[in-house]
């Protein structure tokens, strides 16, 4: 058997922990990015070593990502609208600019690069710009995920650029 990583419980307090929240936070967040990602698995019960259900997942996970790729993108706000209408459920006919702030402090791959085809790179940091220079906590908590995302677009673009 292998042991992956360890962590010590808790101990149960009467009075709440700021630490024990963040940490909850932290451990909430991380789940919550795992149900973004899309894996294909084959149906059936398996006995497999952790080498190889560790191949079945990779394998679960690109076969995913090639399913994502063949579908079309979202190529206008309307479109990205319908697509994430949990994203503002509480106002669907909120502007562009509530839109973009939820995509930023709620990173994913497949969301980002929804945005970036339906609002376009220059919005989504001006919405960035604002929310950093404003402190926003949700901002601050999903900053390197968002600035690497972000990133990643800017490096795409000028490749892109310098291709035409």
């Amino acid at each position: 058997m292998k042991t992956v990583g360890r962590r010590t419980a808790p101990r149960i307090t009467l009075h709440p922990r700021a630490e024990a929240l963040r940490e909850f936070g932290a451990f909430n967040d991380s789940l919550h990015t795992l149900a973004q990602t899309r894996i294909v698995l084959p149906k059936g019960v398996f006995r497999l070593t952790h080498e190889e259900a560790d191949r079945q997942m990779m394998e679960g996970i690109a076969r995913g990502m090639a399913q994502k790729a063949q579908q079309p993108p979202t190529k206008n706000p309307a479109a990205f609208r319908r697509k994430y209408p949990a994203l503002v459920w509480s106002n669907p006919e909120a502007p562009d600019d509530v839109w973009i702030c939820q995509v930023l402090i709620h990173p994913g791959f497949d969301l980002m690069l929804d945005a970036l085809i339906a609002f376009g790179l220059d919005q989504l940091e001006t919405q960035w710009a604002i929310l950093l220079r404003e402190q926003d906590p949700g901002a601050l908590r999903a900053r390197k995920i968002t600035e690497d995302l972000l990133q990643n677009a800017r490096d795409a673009h000028i490749r892109i650029r310098a291709s035409t």
